[in-house]
């Protein structure tokens, strides 16, 4: 099962949307939504449970996007661009740009790398207690 995050799809005479929840397509349809980015499997990872028997109508697939904290949280994250002190100075620039943010002509990286922390609300690895070393990737 699907459910479409972003716009929308033809299936037969039915058009999905995200407004319409989960729903079964032919595997290589939903691989090919998922792949695309305007889709997501619903229910294939399951987590810990109570033990409690609960019914597919109480799954909270429905659950309505203004009430899907997780969504919403989801999607503030990943409008966060990527950017570091390594960052090109017209790169950060365009970043600040972008952002809303003014500065100064002569304004520096860190500078620049410190108003898109408190912008996005991000810190550095320092605020964490870690440094680049504590980084795998």
């Amino acid at each position: 099962m699907i459910r479409m995050i972003c716009g929308s799809t033809a299936i037969g005479t039915k058009i999905y949307s995200a407004s319409d929840g989960a729903f079964s397509a032919d595997k290589e349809v939903e691989k090919r939504l998922v792949a695309l980015g305007v889709a997501e499997y619903v229910g294939r990872n399951a987590v810990a449970t109570s033990g409690e028997s609960v019914s597919d109508s109480e799954t909270g697939v429905d659950i309505p996007d203004e009430e899907n904290t997780a969504e919403s949280v989801s999607e503030a994250v990943s409008d966060i661009p990527e950017y570091s002190i390594d960052s090109s100075i017209g790169e950060l620039r365009t970043l600040v740009k972008n952002a809303g943010l003014s500065f100064k002509a002569n304004t520096k990286k860190d500078a620049l790398v410190k108003m898109l922390d408190e912008y996005y609300g991000v810190g550095g690895l320092e605020d964490i207690g870690l440094s680049a070393e504590d980084i795998v990737v």
